[in-house]
């Protein structure tokens, strides 16, 4: 097998085995499972890159392992913090924020996690690498290839489905961003300002404020007919935005923050899925 074909089925191994930790980590921590990973499949190919990196970079440096475990926060560090800025220019969209975190740089990284990165490379570095240098070393050449070809095949249809899902999801929350409770107390109060008024209104200025009242009310309506739309299309659409959803619960649009939450909040209030926390 020669050295790319090696490296990239790394690449995938990783990409599951991270999708895995990630997935059992915030399942745990919400007592629900969510598919913690930007694509749809399992995996998170950030942890394959980290991976892949790391046993290119810092084999020769394993015997040595303060020096193998500093290095492995820069690389972590340097992986996550593009990750986060290239996310954030090709799509608009901001998965993770660490802002509140201590020890933290641009929301984008902070030494929490980078310990933790840390850690799982040592685990990578003194465990898993041998255990995968034992089954690629004996496994077929032909096997390796159907695996790396078909994973080719997921990631590209994956990455497609993901980035539409992505487009869809920033559209829907744009065009609602108005805040449903907040139009329906509109609405009321411009139907009480009629009740209370109408008599002292002449009957031209009575019948404006019921145009307005009946426009809020079939604005609020067609936003409402709108989410239901949307929401009650294909079930794998549906699925996938709830699951981007619930996989960044702290996702939003930096030249736009309060959007994304708006539409949660809207969503919420239709019960069109469960409640993200």
């Amino acid at each position: 097998m020669n050295i790319f074909a090696m490296y990239y089925f790394y690449f995938i191994v990783y990409s599951f085995l991270g999708w895995v930790c990630e997935t059992t980590y915030c399942s745990l921590a919400a007592k629900k499972f969510i598919n913690r990973g930007f694509l749809v499949g399992p995996f998170c190919p950030i942890y394959g890159t980290g991976a892949v990196l790391v046993l290119l970079l810092l084999k020769d440096y394993k015997s040595d392992l303060f020096v193998f475990f500093g290095m492995s926060i820069l690389i972590a560090a340097v992986v996550e913090y593009l990750s986060s800025y290239l996310l954030e220019k090709i799509f608009n969209l901001s998965l993770w924020d660490y802002s509140k975190n201590k020890f933290n740089l641009n929301g984008r990284i902070c030494v929490k996690n980078l310990l933790l990165f840390a850690l799982l490379c040592l685990i990578i570095i003194y465990v898993t690498d041998p255990i995968l240098e034992n089954i690629t070393r004996s496994m077929p050449t032909w096997v390796i290839d159907t695996i790396l070809i078909v994973a080719t095949i997921l990631f590209s249809v994956d990455a497609f489905i993901t980035s539409k899902v992505v487009v869809q999801i920033k559209k829907l929350a744009l065009n609602h961003q108005l805040d449903l409770e907040e139009m329906t107390k509109v609405r009321d109060n411009v139907i009480e300002d009629i009740e209370e008024e109408k008599e002292a209104f002449i009957k031209e200025k009575a019948t404006m404020l019921e145009q307005k009242a009946s426009a809020i009310e079939k604005e609020k309506n067609m936003l409402e007919k709108s989410l239901e739309k949307a929401f009650n299309g294909k079930q794998k659409v549906k699925y996938s935005y709830k699951r981007l959803l619930q996989a960044f619960p702290k996702m939003k649009m930096p030249d736009s923050p309060e959007t994304i939450k708006k539409f949660r909040e809207n969503l919420k209030k239709l019960n069109r899925y469960r409640k993200i926390k």
